[in-house]
C-alpha cells in the first residue's frame, strides 16, 4: 500500500509506480503501475491509499534491495528492505 498525501490542488489524475530495486546496480526485479483518477471534491491536505500487488517476486539473492514510489515519473520516496537467506530449521519428533 502507498499512501500519498499534499496533493495538489486542481490535480486530476496521478500516474503512480512502485519499483523493486537491488541497491547495488538499480535493477527493476518488480514494478507496478496504477493510473489514479482524483476523486470529485478531494482533500489536498488529505492523504490517498493506493493498493499495490507485485506478483511473482523471485529474489536473485539474499542481501538489501529498495522500493521506490514514483509519481509522474518523479521520485517521491523510497525504503530499503532486507532479505535474508532462508536457513533450513530441524524439526524435533515428538
Amino acid at each position: 500500500m502507498v499512501m500519498l498525501d499534499n496533493i495538489q490542488a486542481g490535480t486530476k489524475e496521478l500516474r503512480v509506480a512502485v519499483r523493486l530495486e537491488t541497491s547495488d546496480s538499480g535493477l527493476t526485479i518488480a514494478s507496478g503501475l496504477a493510473n489514479v483518477a482524483m476523486p470529485q471534491g478531494y482533500d489536498p491536505a488529505g492523504a490517498l491509499d493506493i493498493p499495490f500487488r507485485l506478483q511473482q517476486v523471485s529474489f536473485p539473492y539474499a542481501g538489501k534491495f529498495q522500493l521506490v514510489v514514483l509519481v509522474n515519473n518523479e521520485t517521491v520516496g523510497q525504503r530499503r528492505l532486507l532479505v535474508r537467506p532462508i536457513s533450513a530449521t530441524q524439526q524435533s519428533s515428538p
